[in-house]
This record gives structure tokens, C-alpha cells and sequence, in this order.
């Protein structure tokens, strides 16, 4: 009698173990930040109090036709979100994100007891403004001992050195250091913040997902079922989602 082989598994099948195998591992490190790190409260900075908001509008990388949405709330001066931002990050931008299965997005998320954040929220708009917000991101993360009053435990001078990382990217630094200085976009990253709080986030990193993949209950994201394709949604709180509960 002939022996029978095993039909090779589907390509279908593979990429589904990938997205899986993606976001247990963008889940665990927040977990692990969320253990390691001791959170701080949220705040956002009001500009203008009582002027109108515009829409939550974070920065986005990766195929707009992924199946998965990983969408992180992140605060500049958080050492977790630096520890992902610097380590774990460019491994899940080059197994992931490029490959087409996740899109990623930061949205602003500052907190309260991070002196310095709000500069680096700033800076980080205003050279989005200028379509350079990842260079910058990846920039002040990696220079988080630089400018962090936080680290440090004194005044680092963070306007001075947003400034100089402008510099260093090539931006235009005079439509740079008028949006820095004017604060132009800091109502972005308070809507951006704002967001945050309607989904029931409270700290970071905080990372909502959604998925076009088939779910069931033994599924890593089981408390993400039933939400609607490229929906963000509060099912998000990264901890919470791992551990099959939801935000509160």
C-alpha cells in the first residue's frame, strides 16, 4: 500500500500564523511595560480652552489593505514605550509592517509627571507637518536621555534639543521652529489625546487592534472578536486584551 503524504499547509494558512504570531508579540511587550513601568497619569496640555478640536488623526505606516490594525497610544518621555520604540519596533517594521500583514499607527498620548513629553509631542507633529513624523519619532526615541527631564531628574532643555534633531533631519527648520514655538499643532495632539480617552485608555503603551482574520475563542486577540474590520476599538488595552478582557 502506498503511504499517503500530508498536504502541505495553505498559504492562507501560514500568513494567518504569521498576523497571529505578530500580535502576541506586540501584546507581550506591552504587557511587559505595563509590568516594569509604573504608569502615570494622563494629561493633555490645553492650548486654547474652549476652541474647537480637530478630528483624532494619528500617523500611520504600512499597507492600507493589511488585515491587522495595531494602533499604539504613546507618550515621548515613557521609558516602556522607548524600550519598544528602540528594541522591538524596527523587528516588527521588517517582519510585519512591511510584509503587508499589520498597519501601525502612533497616536499622541502624554502624560501627566513626563515634564518634557509635550515638547516631544510637538516636535513630533510638526515634522509630520513637514511628512518627516517617523524620522522624528525614531529620533527622539533613541535620544530619550537627551532631552528627558524624566531620565535625567533636571531640566535637559528639550525645545533646544527638538531643534537641533529638526536640524539633523534635514527639515525646513524655519517652518519647523515656527510650528514648535507657536505650538500650531499641539490641538492635534490634544485630540489625539482625547480619542485615547474616549477608548478607555489610561496609560501607555496602549496598543487597540482590530483584525480581518478569523477568530475563536482559544485566539490570542478573543476579546477583539466580533469588532468591525480596520475599527479601532477599546478592546485594545494590550495587557487587557492578552488577558481576554477588555478596557475598562
Amino acid at each position: 500500500m502506498t503511504a499517503q503524504r500530508n498536504a502541505p499547509p495553505s498559504a492562507s494558512n501560514n500568513r494567518n500564523f504569521i498576523v497571529m504570531l505578530g500580535i502576541i508579540l506586540v501584546l507581550g511587550l506591552a504587557i511587559l511595560g505595563y509590568v516594569v513601568f509604573k504608569r502615570a497619569s494622563p494629561v493633555a496640555t490645553v492650548v486654547a480652552p474652549g476652541a474647537p478640536l480637530p478630528g483624532a488623526k494619528g500617523h500611520t505606516r504600512g499597507s492600507a489593505t493589511a488585515p491587522v490594525d495595531v494602533v499604539m497610544y504613546g507618550d515621548f518621555e515613557c521609558p516602556g514605550c522607548g524600550k519598544f520604540a528602540t528594541i522591538t519596533a524596527p523587528d516588527v517594521d521588517a517582519r510585519l509592517v512591511k510584509p503587508g500583514l499589520i498597519r501601525f499607527s502612533f497616536m499622541d498620548f502624554p502624560l501627566n509627571g513626563h515634564p518634557s513629553t509635550i515638547f516631544a509631542h510637538n516636535a513630533g507633529a510638526c515634522a509630520g507637518a513637514q511628512n518627516k513624523f517617523w524620522e522624528m519619532h525614531d529620533r527622539i526615541y533613541n535620544g530619550q536621555l537627551e532631552w528627558s527631564e524624566l531620565a535625567n531628574g533636571r531640566d535637559m532643555d528639550a525645545p533646544r534639543v527638538m531643534k537641533r534633531y529638526a536640524k539633523e533631519l534635514g527639515l525646513d527648520t524655519k517652518a519647523f521652529n515656527a510650528c514648535f514655538d507657536g505650538r500650531e499643532l499641539q490641538q492635534q495632539v490634544r485630540a489625539n489625546y482625547e480619542e485615547g480617552i474616549r477608548l478607555g485608555v489610561n496609560g501607555t503603551p496602549t496598543r487597540p487592534i482590530a483584525s480581518r482574520v478569523p477568530c475563536s475563542p482559544a485566539s490570542p486577540i478573543a476579546s477583539c472578536c466580533g469588532v468591525r474590520p480596520r475599527a479601532t476599538t477599546a478592546c485594545s488595552s494590550a495587557a487587557a486584551a492578552c488577558g481576554g478582557q477588555r478596557a475598562a
